[in-house]
C-alpha cells in the first residue's frame, strides 16, 4: 500500500489526496476574496505532492485569466526555515503580492516570521494560507487559514485495504480524498474584492 501518492500502475494499492484540486480550490477562495497577486511557496522539487500543488496554483490562475509570474513562485523544502527564506526573497526582490500560499503550514508559519519582521501585518497587509491543517495552525497568531487533509481517514482506509489484501480479497482503487478549507483569521479581503 502507498499512502499519499498515486501510482498509475497499481492504483488499487494507493490511498491519496487530490492535492491539485485542493490547491486549486484554495486559490479560488483567495481570488474570490479579491486577491490577484498571489505568491506561492512550493514544496520540495520533484515531490509528487509539491508538483500537484503547484499545478493546482497554476490552474486556478489560468481559470481566472490571471498571469502566472515565476517571480511569485519560490521553492521550499517543507520546513519553516524554507518558508521564511522564500518570503524574505519575495520581499527583498520587491515582488508585489497581497496574498501568499505555502504548500504546507510549516512553511506558512516560517513565511509569517519574515513578513512580521518586515513590518507586514497579517492579514491586513498580506493574507496568508497554508496546507495540511497541522495542530499548530489554529494556535498561530493570527490563526492560520489552511486546507485540511483527512489524514486519519486516509490511514483508516489504508489499514482496511491492507486487511482485505491479507485476507485474499480483491481490492478496488479508491477515489482521491478531498481536503476542505479551514477558514481562520489569516486571510482578509484583497484589493480586488467586489462588494
Amino acid at each position: 500500500m502507498v499512502v499519499n501518492r498515486r501510482l498509475t500502475q497499481h492504483a488499487a494499492n494507493c490511498v491519496w489526496a487530490s492535492h491539485q484540486q485542493n490547491t486549486r480550490d484554495a486559490l479560488n477562495y483567495l481570488i474570490a476574496r479579491g486577491h490577484h497577486d498571489i505568491a506561492f511557496i512550493t514544496g520540495l522539487a520533484g515531490s509528487p505532492t509539491a508538483d500537484a500543488r503547484l499545478a493546482g496554483y497554476q490552474q486556478a490562475l489560468a481559470d481566472h485569466q490571471l498571469p502566472y509570474e515565476a517571480a511569485r513562485v519560490l521553492p521550499g523544502t517543507w520546513t519553516p526555515e524554507s518558508g521564511q527564506a522564500a518570503a524574505r526573497q519575495l520581499l527583498t526582490a520587491g515582488v508585489p503580492f497581497s496574498a501568499l500560499m505555502a504548500s504546507n503550514d510549516d512553511m506558512a508559519i516560517g513565511a509569517a516570521l519574515a513578513l512580521n519582521a518586515a513590518g507586514k501585518r497579517l492579514p491586513q497587509d498580506v493574507s496568508l494560507m497554508g496546507f495540511d491543517d497541522i495542530r499548530m495552525a489554529e494556535f498561530f497568531l493570527p490563526p492560520l487559514t489552511t486546507v485540511h487533509v483527512p489524514v486519519a481517514e486516509m490511514i483508516q482506509h489504508t489499514l482496511a485495504q491492507l486487511v482485505a489484501m491479507l485476507e485474499g480479497e480483491a481490492i478496488a482503487p479508491l477515489p482521491p480524498f478531498s481536503g476542505r478549507l479551514i477558514e481562520r483569521a489569516s486571510v482578509a479581503d484583497g484589493p480586488f474584492r467586489r462588494s
